[in-house]
């Protein structure tokens, strides 16, 4: 490393260039001009759920109409059940050809929640 005057540790890695060249390339869609609307809910589950199998329920159960949704904290601590944790979600809900009316908004909420019951045995936390 001297001979070629680099100064500090060298780092080694292997890119799959082909598993790059497979991943499907991300469309931009329309922006919306109607108004987004943020729910935070946070949900009660096994320690040995894993987050990432949370969030893709969540998605696929808030249809076309959930825009987003985003893990922002995750609670283990003397308030839960031993071998429990606390996944707080942050769900952003939108249309793109008018504003929702609340019950709209909530009927995804519902769906998204009745998912994560029925998938995990998740509880609402309080």
């Amino acid at each position: 490393m001297q001979k070629f005057g680099i100064k500090g540790k060298p780092i080694v890695c292997e890119i799959l260039a082909s598993a790059i060249a497979e991943r499907p390339v991300t469309q931009a869609g329309e922006i919306s001009k109607f108004p987004a609307n943020n729910r935070d809910i946070a949900v009660v589950v096994d320690e040995s759920v894993p987050a990432g199998e949370v969030l893709e329920a969540c998605r696929k159960a808030g249809g076309n109409k959930l825009v987003a949704v985003n893990l922002f904290d995750v609670y283990r601590g003397s308030n839960l059940e031993s071998g429990k944790k606390s996944l707080a979600i942050s769900l952003t809900v939108q249309d793109n050809e008018k504003t929702l009316e609340e019950n709209e908004i909530n009927a995804v909420i519902q769906a998204v929640l009745a998912e994560l019951a029925t998938r995990f045995n998740a509880v609402l936390r309080d």
